[in-house]
Parts: structure tokens; sequence; C-alpha cells
């Protein structure tokens, strides 16, 4: 599930521009990982840690595709503002 936006990801690299890509569903994705990954820690919910460790690597692909569009989101400065305090509002909650 975690690799199927690579193709998109692919075109954002190689154009160097995310076009008219949203960054909505990876970052509703990376939020989903951060829940899950709660979920599974031993403090929540005892000999779930397959649950972490999956989604701790949900975690870091998402990282790097909001990494990705946030370098090429070209002249958006408070667009990558934006999604940085959402992406840290999501952390701290």
């Amino acid at each position: 599930m975690y690799v199927t936006c690579r193709p998109t990801f692919w075109r954002i690299f190689k154009n160097k521009s995310v076009e008219e890509f949203q960054p909505w569903p990876y970052v509703a994705t990376m939020m989903n990982c951060m829940l899950w990954v709660f979920y599974g820690l031993p403090v929540v919910h005892k000999d779930s840690i397959l649950v972490t460790t999956i989604n701790a690597v949900g975690m870091g692909f998402e990282a790097f595709y909001i990494s990705v569009f946030l370098i090429y989101c070209g002249g958006k400065k408070n667009f990558r503002v934006y999604i940085a305090s959402i992406l840290l509002i999501l952390m701290l909650i």
C-alpha cells in the first residue's frame, strides 16, 4: 500500500514540479500510520509489535513522500509552512 504512489512521485521528481497533485492523501496516510503506531505500543496494547513495525515503515515512506512534495512544490512558500504546521500539530496530538 505504501509504495503505490511511487509512480506519482517519480513523475514529480522527473518534472521537478508537483503540477496539480495535492498533499492531502499523504498527510492523511501519515496521520493514519501515527495513530496505528500509537495503538501498537506495548503500553496501549500488548503483543502488537507487528502493527507498530509495519506502520513505522509506512511513516518512513510517507515522510519521504511529503518531503519530496514540499521540496518540489515550487514558489508556494506559504503552502510549505501550512503543510509543515499541520504535520507538527498532528505529531503533538
